[in-house]
């Protein structure tokens, strides 16, 4: 037989012969002891790596368990498992599908309401870090080919479904008839659910990829070029939105008021996703109005988590069970995924599910719009920033918060970010007004701006981000700072005919001292987020870390302090000038302003001055002094567990730990690498650190008896930090800690003080060896208590 030539070329004669007999008849003789078709000594390493899937009909095929597809599968275990696979359905083509009609014609309000409810899970699926193959596209309804089906049956008059000019809702609801049939209404819901679906995803997801702070433990980016993603209007979801809404509230579907009030509830919390993305990523000013909606949508969610209770069990809702299974399939996307995704989907159940999505609204009423109506000031927006970073706020939060941070040239789209580093150095310390004016100054200032950006930017990231931003970004920029701070402050102290001494406070070197707490912070940061997340493993690791996390809290508080006593001094000797003018006026007034004056007879001091105005310290001055006390309390938690791993060590229940292919002295450099550049504060070492840690010229029983009296006095400071923090909470001023960060830190407090006085039972009764010690830090938080069993 032959071929008719190809391009010009000569034909030639067709050999072919059908080897399937014999490729079968080979490959029967197989086996898993033998299992090569080709010859094993030319079968390299690469060859057995690239053939492991085909190996796997899971891996290869991406098949699945058959239960998957069995409506037995709803049923209790008899006891044998089924383990054939097949291959995951194929995606659905049209209402009519192939491989199953999806429910249609014959939807009952129970039916939607159902629907409705899933529709809110796989999206609170995605927005916990799922992919939108494993979430939302796993809604049947909401894949582009029942999408355009479901749009031709009910809206057969428009050319484009997309776009309504004039009057949309009710061009909506007149002109395609929607109100002769119930059925249609049911349709009609059907279709705005699988539509809501997609678009809150797509606008959830573009806000967060637009961010990129998301890390693939926060989020999965990946559409899988699923064929769903199509360029939906804003405006026409939020019309349909608002006319299933005037369906609901005008017809009694069926009569069925609870499962027609579920469906009510779902289309409103659609709703306010949909309005508060677009308002917020918009940059809306009407933030009462998006607060309103917030507010309304909690209390809608805490009514679905009641109404939607009964179906978090299967027990007697087999039938819902099973419209599920027929509407929603979790594997549908996997060839286009594949069998080892980053992160397999957690469907959670309908009252969870809705109790996430409550969580979420409150994060962006407390989280975001408080910060946009009240930040007006770097104090107000680093602590609220602050409590971001403590509490686990999710991604699309976080990500609105970078959205919004910053944008028309201005800090919030408000203020101008210059002149709030400015307010935020006055509030720690008095500058003089020439002190900015001055060239290098306001070079100086420009400066600043795009690093402490970076600062506020680098709260919203999560924790293992956090740490190689420092390490790559922020620490280097500062540094760089830190070194042209000191030369502007000298070339003022110059140029102004000053000779800087600390008798003088006007003549402080304010950039260094701002700088150098910027850089302190930064460090405590980059150290505080590895005890979260479980870098310091064991006890000397422990100790490496609470040891230098004291010095670098000791320096801070040093450097605020010293701000703020320059800031008392310059207070001092104007009001003594005032006083002094007091005394020479007859009339007793200074400036316009009336004193009142005690001389001879009076209590005190003989002569004493103060004026007429209130003495009160202001909101901001009395969140500082909680901020110094609350670093306050940290430091000394430090040196309360360096002294508690110090005292284990000494009675020999923690032993030296003999590494084989490393130091301790080598742990510690490694640890700290990333400080050794750092030339304020100091760079302490190894040696330092075994001379900081020596307590052996202290007894046992004192050095127990102070690390008690360390952390009851720790107890103490954290009870008057919840009475402040009770007695402030109408104040408009974010405080830089919250009540859970406190009651767990009382708890650390307690426990080990509890501990200790274990520790001292074990000591008498001579059981050390047989003592076995944990640190337990309570999930990611910096702080642990110290267990002995």
């Amino acid at each position: 037989m032959t071929s008719p030539g190809v391009n010009g070329l000569s034909p030639v004669a067709d050999e072919s012969e059908d080897i399937t007999i014999a490729f079968k008849e080979c490959a029967s003789s197989l086996t898993s002891a033998e299992p090569f078709l080709c010859n094993k000594n030319l079968f390299s390493l690469h060859d057995a790596m690239a053939a492991l899937q085909l190996t796997d009909r899971k891996m290869d095929c991406c098949e699945i368990p058959l239960t998957n597809y069995s409506e037995t599968s709803l049923l209790p275990a008899n006891g044998s498992e089924d383990e054939r696979t097949i291959f995951p359905r194929p995606a659905p083509t049209g209402l009519a599908d192939s491989f199953h009609k999806l429910p249609w014609d014959d939807l009952t309000t129970k039916d939607v309401a159902y629907i409705a409810i899933h529709t809110l899970i796989r999206f609170q699926a995605f927005l916990a870090g799922s992919s939108v193959g494993e979430s939302s596209a796993t809604c049947l309804y909401a894949h582009q080919p029942v999408l355009a089906e479901m749009r031709r049956e009910l809206f057969p008059n428009s050319t484009n479904e997309y776009r309504y000019d004039d009057f949309p809702v009710e061009r909506i609801l007149d002109e395609h008839s929607l109100k002769s049939t119930a059925n249609s209404i049911h349709k009609f819901m059907v279709y705005t659910l699988a539509r809501a679906l997609l678009q809150v995803t797509e606008d959830t997801r573009t806000i967060i990829v637009n961010a990129d702070i998301y890390e693939e433990e926060d989020f999965s980016i990946h559409s899988y070029d699923l064929s769903f993603f199509k360029a939906n209007d804003t405006q026409s979801l939020v019309d349909l939105l608002k006319a299933a809404l005037q369906l609901a509230d005008s017809h009694e579907l069926d009569g069925d008021k609870e499962h027609g009030k579920i469906i009510h509830l779902v289309l409103n919390v659609y709703l306010a996703f949909v309005s508060t993305a677009q308002s917020l990523e918009d940059h809306a000013t009407d933030l009462n109005r998006i607060q309103t909606l917030l507010q309304t949508t909690v209390e809608r969610l805490n009514q679905l988590e009641s109404l939607v209770k009964p179906f978090d069990t299967n027990e007697g809702h087999k039938d819902m069970q099973i419209l599920a299974l027929r509407t929603f399939d979790s594997f549908v996307n996997r060839p286009l995924i594949g069998n080892a995704p980053v992160r397999k989907p957690n469907f959670r159940s309908p009252s969870e599910a809705s109790r996430r999505l409550r969580t979420i609204i409150l994060d962006l009423d407390w989280a975001l719009c408080n910060l946009m109506s009240q930040g007006n000031s770097l104090a107000k927006v680093q602590r609220t920033l602050d409590r971001v970073q403590q509490s686990s706020v999710n991604i699309y939060v976080r990500s609105l918060i970078v959205t919004n941070l910053f944008f028309g040239e201005k800090l919030l789209g408000q203020h101008d970010l210059k002149v709030l580093m400015v307010d935020y150095m006055q509030e720690w310390t008095l500058i003089p007004e020439t002190y900015f004016d001055h060239e290098h100054c306001k070079l100086f200032l420009g400066r600043l701006a795009k690093p402490f950006y970076d600062v506020l930017k680098l709260k919203l990231l999560n924790r293992c981000r956090q740490r190689a931003f420092i390490e790559a970004v922020s620490i280097p920029d500062w540094l760089g700072l830190q070194a042209d701070a000191h030369m502007v402050d000298m070339y003022y102290r110059r140029d102004s005919g000053m000779a800087y001494s600390n008798s003088n406070a006007v003549e402080a070197p304010h950039f260094s001292h701002f700088v150098l707490t910027i850089v302190l912070r930064l460090m405590d940061r980059h150290l505080s987020s590895g005890l979260e997340i479980g870098l310091f493993w064991g006890y000397q690791d422990v100790a490496f870390a609470f040891w230098y996390r004291d010095y670098l809290l000791s320096a801070l508080l040093n450097n605020l302090l010293s701000m703020r006593r320059s800031k008392s001094q310059v207070l001092m000797q104007h009001e003594g000038k005032q006083l002094q003018q007091a005394l020479k006026s007859p009339s007793g007034k200074v400036n316009g302003k009336k004193h009142k004056v005690k001389v001879k007879g009076a209590t005190d001091n003989a002569m004493t001055a103060t004026t007429t105005k209130d003495c009160t310290p202001a909101p901001g001055e009395r969140v500082n002094d909680c901020e110094i006390l609350f670093l306050t309390l940290k430091r000394d938690l430090c040196r309360g567990m360096k002294r508690f791993v110090a005292l284990l060590q000494q009675n020999g229940i923690l032993q030296p730990v003999h590494y084989e292919f490393t130091t301790p002295r080598r742990l510690f450099e490694e640890r700290f690498e990333l400080f050794r550049s750092v030339q304020q504060p100091p760079f302490l070492d190894y040696d330092d650190f075994l001379s900081g840690s020596d307590f052996s010229n202290i007894s046992a029983p004192d050095l127990l008896r102070t690390t008690t009296e360390c952390f009851q006095s720790c107890k103490r400071t954290c009870d008057q930090l919840l009475t402040d923090l009770s007695s402030m909470t109408q104040s408009l001023d974010p405080l830089p800690f919250d009540e859970c960060e406190l009651r767990w830190l009382q708890k650390v407090c307690v426990g080990n003080a509890i501990y200790l006085a274990k520790l001292k039972s074990i000591i008498s009764s001579n059981c050390q060896n047989s003592t076995k010690v944990t640190f337990d830090f309570g999930g990611a938080n910096q702080f642990c208590i110290v267990k002995l069993a």
